[in-house]
């Protein structure tokens, strides 16, 4: 059995935010997500100890995936800056521009996913890992973005998302899940921020065909129609 956690699960008595997280440590979620990962990372370890589940789960950063556009979640900010830059629009930040958080691509974290997965059962001495991905923040976005769109406008603030966010560790520990079962990140922030504009501009481009696509089927359409109704 594998559960899919997340970095929610630490709240704001993590003892130091600025410090990466580690695998074991005070957790105190304050957020629904946070609170009911939680909850099933110890049922998970219950039914273990009591039915002999083997399960195992991983703690997941913020995922970054640049063929889905922004979904409501809490660091959606990230991908939505993205969409903003390729649409050459002025960007409202929610967050802090100091303030971090650790992200990792979608295609990182499945990539780790199935490592994970296969790893012998029997081999690993612990069940639940966390996941280390890059710790940025939104200036550190906004300068990245910067390389390839240097009019790129940013304005800061923080509302009740931004207030939830600061009481989530800015990094994770991820050295356990290299030593037991061996993943490291290898994406580094210029990386990850680089293969998100790729796709975003990709994105952009096959929705502009689309479109044009769309149009000119509709124009070919009222074409036949007005020549229906005139016979």
């Amino acid at each position: 059995m594998f559960y899919s956690s997340c970095f929610s699960v630490f709240g704001k008595d993590c003892p130091n935010r600025d410090a990466p997280a580690p695998d074991d440590t005070i957790q105190l979620p304050l957020s629904a997500l946070g609170i009911s990962s939680s909850c099933n990372e110890s049922l998970g370890e219950l039914y273990r100890k009591k039915r002999g589940v083997k399960f195992r789960a991983l703690r997941y950063p913020a995922i970054l995936a640049p063929y889905n556009y922004p979904t409501f979640r809490l660091a959606d900010y990230a991908k939505e800056m993205f969409v903003s830059a390729t649409k050459a629009k002025a960007f409202s930040c929610w967050l802090e521009q100091d303030v971090s958080l650790p992200f990792m691509l979608a295609s990182d974290a499945i990539e780790a996913t199935v490592k994970f997965i296969e790893t012998d059962y029997a081999a690993l001495p612990r069940r639940v890992y966390n996941l280390g991905g890059v710790s940025i923040s939104p200036a550190g976005f906004a300068r990245e973005i910067r390389r390839w769109a240097p009019e790129f406008k940013v304005t800061y603030g923080s509302d009740f998302r931004g207030q939830r966010m600061q009481t989530m560790p800015a990094s994770l520990d991820a050295n356990l899940a290299a030593t037991d079962w061996g993943w490291k990140l290898n994406t580094t922030a210029k990386d990850m921020c680089e293969r998100m504009t790729n796709e975003f501009q990709k994105l952009r481009k096959e929705n502009a065909e689309d479109m044009k696509f769309r149009e000119m089927r509709v124009r070919q359409k009222q074409k036949f129609h007005a020549s229906r109704s005139s016979n």
